[in-house]
């Protein structure tokens, strides 16, 4: 059933003046059309039976309210030992760093070779203590070093050569 607006707006004008029944129509879905909207004005404007609160609503509700207006307890501050903890944390890494800023006690030996080889040698003297070690061992050990420094030369000079 598809009615035109028009007679939508006629149907519901003859409701609201009261007389629906004086409203006559050849179509049967406006009939049809009419019978439904008297209904529906009719579930409409039945009143509403009046909401039956439960006993101690309103008693309930403004408590709640009378205990929202209360002033909020202050936080308790920062309990001592979180102060300590803290405190204590900040002194280690004091020391730490001031440990590490300071010269070392022990002696270093010092490097005033120029030759690659002698450093090398230097190092792995420092690194295997024992004087009697097989040239066997230290050969491949002298071998890579030479290896790394000429690696290291070869990315210092392409770093210095990209600097604009």
């Amino acid at each position: 059933m598809k009615l035109s607006w028009l007679s939508q707006f006629r149907v519901w004008s003859t409701i609201e003046d009261g007389n629906p029944a004086d409203r006559k129509s050849n179509s049967p879905d406006v009939a049809h059309y009419t019978k439904q909207a008297v209904e529906l004005d009719r579930l409409l404007r039945r009143p509403t039976p009046p909401v039956q609160s439960p006993p101690g609503l309103h008693e309930h509700i403004m408590a709640r309210v009378r205990a929202g207006n209360r002033p909020q307890p202050r936080p308790h501050a920062i309990p001592l030992w979180k102060w300590l903890a803290a405190a204590a944390s900040c002194l280690l890494v004091l020391i730490v760093a001031l440990q590490m800023a300071q010269p070392s006690a022990i002696p270093r030996p010092r490097l005033h070779t120029t030759s690659t080889t002698t450093q090398t040698q230097l190092v792995t003297s420092l690194l295997f203590p024992e004087p009697n070690i097989p040239k066997t061992i230290l050969d491949p050990l002298n071998n890579e070093l030479d290896q790394l420094g000429r690696d290291l030369q070869a990315a210092k000079t392409y770093l210095l050569a990209s600097i604009p």
